[in-house]
């Protein structure tokens, strides 16, 4: 819900916005009015280049692993553009989690504790893909803004309260747990200046694991949403 809500935002802020449309520099544009024969390519100069750059980003986010659980993430990421549009980057997050509201009601009325899987901390390593860019025009001055997109594997740590779940304890008791999952994500790049971005991420990670009715391994999934600030060099 949170993600879906950070993208229903992205698009009223850009609706309001007078944005040149997200394109390549070397996109093919149709002119009719042309011979049908000719080609015309419109070059959109890019102000802030990747290519054989390095970042270092520090994030702040949500996790929406359980919904018995109020969790947040802080993490940093270190990552290198080799091409304009190709990097890598490698990613450490690590999660904060406190009961929230509907575990606490259920333990204060010695009701049935549901099962919980919450997360501890994920490194990921990443290709990414960056092949849009647009133009703000906010009157007085322009911003320049990406749109990236990775896929990689993430190592995972967490811990769940499986084994007192099926002896129907109503104690809530974690077990460590790991696993190893592929994460996709989008980021949005808001470049401050040459140095300085600022940038909004959506992550999913999808794991095999076993769950609290079942001892067999299923696909599960999580998502993350997180702000970060960069710093270009």
């Amino acid at each position: 819900m949170k993600t879906a809500f950070s993208l229903y935002l992205l698009c009223i802020l850009f609706s309001m916005l007078n944005m040149q449309a997200f394109a390549g520099e070397d996109d093919l544009y149709k002119f009719h009015w042309l011979d049908a024969s000719k080609k015309v390519f419109v070059l959109q100069n890019k102000i802030f280049e990747k290519e054989n750059t390095i970042y270092i980003n520090g994030s702040y986010g949500t996790n929406t692993t359980s919904q018995y659980q109020d969790s947040s993430i802080i993490g940093t990421s270190v990552g290198y553009f080799w091409k304009e549009r190709w990097g890598v980057e490698l990613l450490y997050q690590k999660f904060t989690n406190t009961d929230n509201a509907p575990l606490d009601y259920l333990s204060a009325n010695d009701m049935t504790i549901p099962f919980i899987r919450r997360l501890t901390q994920k490194i990921s390593a990443l290709i990414l893909y960056s092949p849009f860019y647009a133009k703000i025009n906010t009157y007085n001055k322009i911003y320049y803004l990406e749109w990236l997109f990775g896929i990689g594997y993430s190592s995972i740590s967490a811990e769940s309260n499986i084994s007192d779940f099926r002896k129907s304890d109503p104690r809530v008791r974690y077990e460590i747990e790991a696993f190893g999952g592929i994460t996709v994500k989008t980021q949005f790049r808001l470049y401050l200046s040459e140095m300085f971005t600022l940038n909004l991420d959506l992550m999913k990670t999808y794991y095999s694991a076993i769950s609290g009715v079942s001892d067999s391994a299923t696909l599960q999934s999580q998502d993350d949403m997180y702000f970060s600030f960069g710093i270009n060099f």
